[in-house]
């Protein structure tokens, strides 16, 4: 069954709507968020950390089940054992760097907010 054109419409309209509030809401708290003092640890700490724990988990759970999600498929290690470390090793690389920028943001948000 086929929506008339007007419905579709007030669908997409609804949508850009609340599609541009909470853009406009979410570039206004990172404006306000860089503007303090210590706001780039603030941010690098928001985008880091979530990122290193979904990679990391990624990474487990690979090595658990021997089974790797890759876009629309999974890469066995018992089928495809090549592809399957690579992935695991790139993502492992990329959990560990990430990881690190988190532990060098936080340190340093540490210490500008323990020296004021």
């Amino acid at each position: 069954m086929l929506d008339s054109p007007r419905t579709v419409l007030k669908r997409l309209a609804k949508t850009a709507l609340l599609a541009s509030g909470l853009g406009l809401a979410l570039y206004g708290a990172l404006m306000v968020i860089a503007e303090l003092a210590y706001g780039r640890w603030v941010i690098t700490l928001v985008l880091a950390v979530p990122a290193t724990l979904l990679l990391a988990f990624m990474v487990f759970d690979a090595l658990r089940t021997g089974v790797f999600p890759v876009w629309r498929h999974a890469v066995s290690r018992r089928s495809e054992p090549g592809r399957y470390w690579m992935n695991i090793g790139w993502h492992a690389a990329c959990a560990l760097l990430l990881g690190a920028i988190a532990l060098w943001s936080g340190t340093e948000l540490a210490t500008a907010s323990l020296s004021r």
